[in-house]
């Protein structure tokens, strides 16, 4: 998916350097790309913005169907960053 106009939604409650490296790469090749620290932040940010992706790292999956965006990954910690489903 070219990133050029499209917005890309991250969601994360610890914004780390991973996270903010990933926000710079999007915006350097022309998208927008809003991070929100959980799922609450996240369902404000789908008012504001029309996104084509989403990925989440959060500790409950459940109310990923709620942001309503077509493709979203959702990893979900369980000792360790082990699980991860494709919604």
């Amino acid at each position: 998916m070219p990133l050029r106009g499209q917005s890309v939604l991250f969601v994360d409650g610890e914004i780390s350097i991973f996270v903010l490296q990933l926000e710079l790469a999007t915006e350097q090749a022309a998208g927008e790309c809003p991070v929100a620290p959980d799922m609450d932040s996240a369902l404000r940010r789908t008012e504001q913005f029309n996104f084509k992706a989403g990925l989440l790292y959060v500790e409950d999956c459940a109310m990923v169907d709620q942001l309503r965006i077509p493709l979203a990954h959702c990893f979900v910690d369980s000792f360790g960053r082990a699980a991860s489903s494709s919604f």
